[in-house]
């Protein structure tokens, strides 16, 4: 008996045609992967450092550490800077438009400039020479971005005004100066692999322009947080009266900023706002001079000189004193008005008894002088 084998060959199994279909769609399957692995590793490189608010260091929380090591965390975007004109442009990874800011720097030599691994850092508040910069970022090429320097860590109201009003010129400070919302822009948005291109181009054009801060005032008007004097509307009014008078040792403003008020444009209260200014002293009588004021980013400075008057305050036991003397002076006065019954009836028996003596000597008088009448008659 011969038996005959259903066992199909090596080749047999290619020559097949369902074979060859099959092996067709894998090839197209594997190609399919592997292009959307090519697709996917592309866009992970750029998404990245996409804006993560949890690796973000926040404004107001400096329990989180003052730096951070160089990261992807952040997008990677184009930083051009304009030699001529102190602008900085801001373009995403695919060349498109983000920001622009003005600044301010001593020279740079034109070129572009790559973290080539050097090691880029973060500081929320950065300390050089007891100079504080904040939102400092060294991208770990040499360029460093940060705002106007500050004489206090942690004190947004200790700013070098003068040094912020030289942003959108040449200054002497070391690095890139920004306004503190630029400087913080950079800081929370761009990776440390982002390019950066100095170049000149003297018939580029902006109207960027940054307010300029007026003498007295050490606070950046980009700086919106809590405390800043900077009313972000137009203001209308600030009034107040001409002398203003307290009790001594109120140690608040709050009863002298009772008597202020102040109004923007559209009316809403504003008197918040207003700064007071000057040499006096809450916990001692006596007469003071102070100034109110009053600023808006649209370049309104409002002022005004008060007369303060601080008033002695009572004490205890001057307070109890005067009540004592007021208690026994009213009961002097009662005293005098009210009488005893018992001296009153004396004094009513007292009267009746001169009253009747009175009458008893006037009428013998009267008759004996009708008796002499009578005689003569």
């Amino acid at each position: 008996m011969v038996y005959i084998s259903n066992r199909r060959g090596f080749k047999d199994f290619f020559k097949s045609r369902n074979t060859k279909f099959y092996i067709a769609i894998m090839i197209i399957f594997i190609a399919v992967v592997i292009t959307t692995a090519i697709i996917i590793h592309k866009a992970k490189k750029y998404n990245d450092g996409k804006h993560n608010t949890s690796d973000t260091a926040s404004e107001n929380n400096f329990s989180e550490p003052d730096s951070e090591s160089a990261t992807d965390i952040e997008g990677i975007y184009n930083i051009q800077i304009n030699l001529s004109n102190y602008t900085i442009t801001i373009k995403d990874y695919n060349d498109n438009f983000v920001r622009k800011m003005l600044c301010s720097f001593n020279s740079f030599e034109e070129g572009e400039y790559k973290n080539t691994g050097g090691t880029g850092l973060r500081n929320v508040w950065y300390d050089d020479k007891n100079n504080f910069y904040r939102y400092y970022t060294d991208f770990g090429n040499g360029l460093i971005f940060h705002s106007a320097s500050y004489s206090e860590k942690n004190n947004k109201n200790s700013l070098n005004s003068d040094e912020y009003n030289m942003i959108g010129g040449k200054n002497n400070t070391p690095g890139i100066t920004l306004s503190v919302a630029d400087a913080k822009w950079i800081y929370e948005h761009c990776s440390f692999d982002s390019v950066i291109t100095i170049y000149t181009d003297k018939n580029e054009r902006h109207t960027l322009e940054l307010i300029k801060i007026p003498d007295g005032i050490t606070w950046d008007p980009t700086d919106v947080t809590t405390g800043s004097p900077w009313v972000q509307t137009r203001i209308k009014s600030m009034d107040a009266p001409s002398t203003i008078t307290i009790e001594e040792k109120n140690s608040d403003l709050s009863n002298i900023r009772k008597q202020i008020k102040a109004f923007d444009t559209d009316n809403n209260d504003i008197s918040d706002y207003v700064i007071i200014s000057g040499n006096f002293n809450l916990n001692s009588h006596g007469k003071y001079q102070m100034e109110i004021r009053l600023i808006d980013i649209y370049g309104n400075d409002l002022r005004k000189d008060i007369e303060l008057i601080v008033t002695e305050k009572e004490t205890e036991s001057e307070t109890e004193t005067e009540t004592e003397t007021e208690t026994e002076t009213e009961t002097e006065s009662e005293s005098h008005s009210v009488k005893n019954p018992e001296t009153t009836a004396k004094e009513t028996e007292s009267e009746t008894q001169t009253k009747t003596e009175t009458e008893s000597e006037t009428t013998p008088s009267v008759s004996q002088s009708e008796s002499e009448s009578e005689s003569e008659s």
